[in-house]
């Protein structure tokens, strides 16, 4: 049972998560457009909408799911562009600070 949920937790962030932070970075614009809808994910309380996703998705496990990956999808997208635009920074800071040495690359 437990390896279930970490699979679905790597294939939500190979799905979801990583592609919209690789967007985040990519293009100020693009950030523009998605950073305001990211907000509003958050902005709705989870034990507000915990209620209406039982009614609606039933009992099952399906609206545990959909609550624990709303909790989860903004501090996850924000960190792992946070870590695309720091990565990159470091990559350059290496290459300038040591000339005629090859950057790290993980």
């Amino acid at each position: 049972r437990g390896a279930g949920g970490q699979r679905g937790c790597i294939a939500g962030i190979d799905v979801v998560h990583l592609p919209l932070a690789v967007l985040l970075t990519s293009s100020p614009l693009i950030a523009a457009a998605i950073y305001p809808l990211l907000v509003l994910t958050q902005a709705i309380p989870k034990v507000a909408l915990a209620p209406i996703l039982v009614v609606v998705l039933g009992t099952s496990e399906l609206p545990r799911v959909v609550v624990t990956f709303l909790v989860a999808f903004f501090p996850l997208v924000l960190s792992i562009a946070s870590g695309l635009i720091l990565g990159g920074i470091i990559l350059v800071l290496q290459a300038v600070l040591q000339p005629g040495h090859e950057p790290f690359r993980p």
